[in-house]
């Protein structure tokens, strides 16, 4: 382990949740939220150009980082922080502490390198090093040959180091005698708050790098006892690497001779990964930005307004912020023209003309949105909120991003799928697939997610409306798998859901937010259910 780095940060981090959409008529879906693609400055620029988030955690890298390397720290990040790869946080009170404490990620090509820039760092308990030169860029299960990737413990460390230990000090604080503590002090054989000439022989965690302090050897032992339970220590030759610190490698182990961690670090109330991460995370694609120092801005293009339009109604804005160029395919890049702000102005006045306003609430409500354009090879789009207000019990966007892959601008592209891909991410932003969650739950009976508005808000709209164009009488509207979309197993990944009778739950395929093409009553009934007022004339109708 390389214990942690004192370094001071006052980085504030502003993670968006986001859904990623295969596009209004594509089967290439992945999945959402908020996964999260943060914004944020660098405050490390100077030193480490390079940088992306994961759940508003940053990871900086110097110039001679690798991409591939931070990219794969990145997933490895996401892993462990959402385990069941939906797009959400398992434990957010651990993910808000890590962004509240600027937690970070330093990654450097070599060890040489990243000791060269200690001393030139302001302190901080928050930080921890990687190198590229012990990232291994794969499944972990399947290295061989005596290999291990670093990355599986050194972002792990910050995590528990950090979040862990921050939000729950009594239970997984690296001081004597929190829970975990105590259990180390089993483990080692006595308390020992520096390392022993000798470890007694019955201990099996001998850690004896005299530099790491008593709260190191507990971050240490956290991440031995979890990844051996999750199975990272148990390939080929691994024992014998790692037996002179750490001799429980499999999960039988640790459950049989130390029990006291297995069951602190399989308690579901922690919502700690259950699954080795392997480097792929399903619901996001992280990218790096590069700073560049001359001029302090990023190439990646994330902070820099290029064109701003207004859309209205009485009672509700769009304030579209168009960021930076649009970044085609083949390296071109274009000003934000008249003709490439458009479709999003009409898509805002598409929407403006059925939401009408927010229920018994007079002020007006501004949302502003950037958006790009950029490579986004497995979604068409993919859009959230980033802040929010709350009206009588219902959320409302204030801002949001909306990304659009420059796929979609290549000649040949369907037009229509083009414009209602754009009305579909604006969806998004305006609630479906964020706020929305909090009337969606997973039914059993319905075999999956279902939309259902609690009785004290009244009889839903949107249950009534889906009857009624799908000449049904069931309580709720289905909703997708990943929870962001309309049931459909047509145009997404769904999987077919069938009633009581045998006969299948209809889908809502042709409706824009599932993954069609058309404006439909049932999503702005799912936004009149969501505390908009919605005006339904603008609607098309269709047949099922």
């Amino acid at each position: 382990m390389k214990p942690q780095i004192a370094i001071w940060t006052s980085v504030l981090v502003l993670a968006s949740a986001m859904t990623a959409c295969g596009g209004s008529s594509s089967s290439n879906n992945s999945n959402n939220s908020d996964n999260s693609l943060a914004t944020a400055a660098n405050p490390l620029a100077q030193h480490f150009p390079k940088s992306t988030s994961v759940f508003g955690t940053l990871i900086v890298g110097t110039a001679k980082t690798s991409d591939e390397s931070m990219i794969h720290a990145a997933n490895i990040m996401a892993e462990y922080l959402d385990n069941n790869e939906d797009g959400i946080a398992d434990n957010p009170a651990v993910v808000d502490h890590l962004k509240a404490k600027g937690a970070t990620l330093l990654m450097a090509a070599t060890e040489d390198e990243i000791q060269s820039l200690f001393d030139k760092l302001p302190d901080s308990d928050a930080y921890q090093d990687l190198y590229a030169s012990e990232v291994i860029v794969g499944d972990s299960e399947t290295i061989t040959n005596g290999e291990f990737d670093a990355t599986l413990e050194e972002v792990l460390h910050l995590i528990t180091h950090v979040g862990y230990a921050g939000v729950y000090p009594s239970v997984f604080g690296e001081s004597v005698g929190s829970i975990l503590a105590d259990a180390m002090d089993v483990a080692r054989g006595g308390q020992f708050v520096t390392i022993p000439t000798s470890y007694p022989a019955n201990a099996w965690y001998t850690y004896d790098d005299e530099t790491c302090d008593y709260s190191c050897m507990a971050t240490e032992y956290f991440y031995w006892s979890l990844t051996s339970i999750l199975g990272a220590q148990d390939g080929a030759g691994r024992l014998q690497q790692i037996q002179q610190e750490w001799k429980l490698n499999t999960k039988a182990l640790v459950q049989e001779k130390d029990s006291l961690v297995f069951d602190l670090l399989t308690d579901t109330q922690y919502r700690i990964p259950t699954s080795l991460p392997d480097g792929d995370y399903a619901f996001q694609q992280f990218s790096i930005s590069t700073t560049d120092k001359a001029t302090g801005e990023a190439s990646a293009g994330t902070d820099s307004i290029s064109e701003t339009e207004i859309v209205s109604n009485e009672n509700i804005s769009f304030e579209l912020q168009f960021m930076n160029r649009l970044a085609l395919q083949q390296g071109k890049t274009e000003a934000w023209s008249q003709d490439y702000k458009q479709p999003f102005i009409d898509a805002s006045k598409q929407w403006l003309l059925s939401l009408r306003g927010v229920d018994d609430q007079p002020q007006h409500l501004t949302i502003k949105i950037k958006v790009r354009v950029k490579d986004l090879p497995n979604a068409n789009g993919m859009a959230g909120p980033d802040t929010e207000v709350e009206v009588n019990g219902f959320s409302f966007p204030t801002s949001g991003e909306m990304i659009i892959g420059n796929h979609t601008y290549v000649a040949g592209f369907d037009p229509i799928e083009f414009k209602a891909n754009i009305l579909h991410e604006l969806g998004h932003i305006i609630g479906i697939g964020s706020f929305s969650e909090k009337f969606v739950t997973l039914d059993p009976t319905a075999q999956g997610n279902v939309f259902r508005l609690p009785a004290q808000y009244g009889a839903s709209k949107a249950v009534a409306e889906y009857n009624r164009i799908y000449s049904n009488d069931l309580d709720y509207v289905p909703f997708s798998d990943d929870g962001g979309h309309l049931y459909d197993t047509v145009l997404q990944e769904d999987k077919k859901r069938y009633l009581a009778d045998g006969s299948a739950v209809p889908e809502l395929t042709k409706e824009f937010m599932a993954n069609g093409v058309t404006y439909g009553r049932v999503t702005l009934a799912v936004l009149d259910d969501m505390g908009y007022v919605v005006d339904y004339t603008n609607a098309e109708s269709y047949v099922p």
